[in-house]
């Protein structure tokens, strides 16, 4: 037997980690190594009924595309990049696109990256006081 620490699934490829004593009762369910190493199926791929490929483009999270490359919502087919001013008025015309920075900062939106061309009704920024210059 030539333990590893490590098996690799037979569908999607993917190395898992395995203790001693479980690989030990695999390969006694399994009749020998080989045919263990030959027919293992990980977990995800047992239930899901197939190969769990990860996507490192884009994610979904509720419905929603979210490409992580870009930190931006796809939606259907279009691409929303909030890089000019009308894209960023039609994102927070209906709310705040960023709660997350809203709420982590005392519902302020000072470090917001959206906060120049912001629409949304619940945007507000710290005031600033000017001090006052000192003449000599």
């Amino acid at each position: 037997m030539n333990f590893t620490g490590k098996i690799k699934c037979t569908k999607c490829g993917n190395n898992f980690g395995v203790r001693r004593d479980i690989y030990e009762d695999r390969i006694k369910e399994a009749g020998d190594e080989k045919k263990l190493l030959a027919s293992y199926v990980c977990r995800s791929c047992k239930k899901n009924g197939g190969p769990q490929k990860n996507d490192t483009s884009a994610s979904v999270k509720n419905d929603i595309k979210i490409d992580t490359k870009n930190n931006v919502p796809l939606v259907g087919a279009t691409t929303l990049i909030l890089n000019n001013k009308e894209n960023i008025e039609f994102a927070t015309k209906n709310g705040c696109f960023r709660p997350d920075i809203h709420l982590d900062n005392n519902k302020f939106c000072d470090v917001c990256h959206l906060k120049e061309h912001c629409i949304a009704s619940t945007k507000k920024l710290r005031k600033i006081e000017k001090k006052p210059k000192i003449s000599s």
